[in-house]
């Protein structure tokens, strides 16, 4: 939703001033995957299980044929499709240039560096640096409080998407803290230890090795610097998008 808000502007485009909400809402709507406990594929139109090229676009339109065309959709309908479309974005810019050159697993990596525990330890930080500005946090509520949920988002159940503007606002609630690794990062690695008060807070003890472990395999430039990556990514898939390419 950070990452939505920067577009707004940068974008601009009636649709999406006048609707931030729903862009914001569509922005945070691919991880809805949590609430339906379905495979990443059905709300991310990406498999992580093959290196081939993939366009999560063009899966997304084949599939849900509906929202194709984004002249047949309501201006909200089109704020909210360009939101989700900067998730699907950024993710794809995640996985093809950090996660797998820099995180896939390696055999001979000690089991405490693995490659996705310091994945989601990096994800984590870039998640905590953006929380800390407490300005930007209290805008994505007051948006998400305004929203109006789309009619036609076609692949999505009206009461499960209305319950997920409850769970993305909530979001925004949570000020930087590790403590909540467990539920953002910690729910994806599946390690026993972290579902312990005890292993969580050695886990916690941790937090600074793994991260300077993590910075090191992508460099610290390469992390400042996917921010605006992502973003002008977002921006080329959101303007193909809305001038129906």
């Amino acid at each position: 939703m950070a990452l939505a808000r920067d577009l707004s502007g940068v974008l601009g485009g009636e649709d999406i001033l006048a609707n931030e909400g729903a862009f914001l809402l569509g922005a945070a709507t691919p991880d809805i995957r949590v609430l339906l406990r379905c495979p990443r594929e059905q709300t991310h139109f990406f498999s992580l299980a093959t290196d081939d090229p993939q366009d999560s676009l063009a899966r997304l339109c084949a599939e849900h044929p509906r929202l194709a065309d984004p002249a047949r959709l309501s201006p909200q309908g089109r704020a909210f499709m360009a939101g989700y479309l900067s998730h699907l974005a950024a993710d794809e810019t995640w996985i093809e240039d950090y996660f797998r050159p820099c995180f896939r697993e390696e055999s001979d990596a000690p089991e405490e560096l693995r490659g996705d525990v310091l994945d989601r330890v990096l994800q984590f930080e870039l998640d905590r640096r953006r929380r800390e500005d407490e300005d930007l946090r209290a805008h994505v509520r007051e948006a998400l409080a305004r929203v109006a949920v789309p009619e036609e988002i076609c692949f999505l159940e009206r009461p499960v998407l209305e319950r997920w503007v409850a769970v993305s606002s909530d979001q925004a609630l949570h000020a930087p803290d590790w403590n909540r690794f467990v539920y953002q990062g910690g729910r994806h690695l599946q390690r026993p230890e972290l579902q312990t008060e005890e292993g969580m807070a050695a886990f916690l003890e941790q937090v600074p090795r793994f991260l300077g472990a993590a910075v090191e395999r992508v460099t610290p430039e390469r992390v400042d610097a996917y921010e605006q990556t992502a973003r002008e990514r977002s921006v080329r898939v959101i303007e193909r998008y809305l001038t129906c390419a």
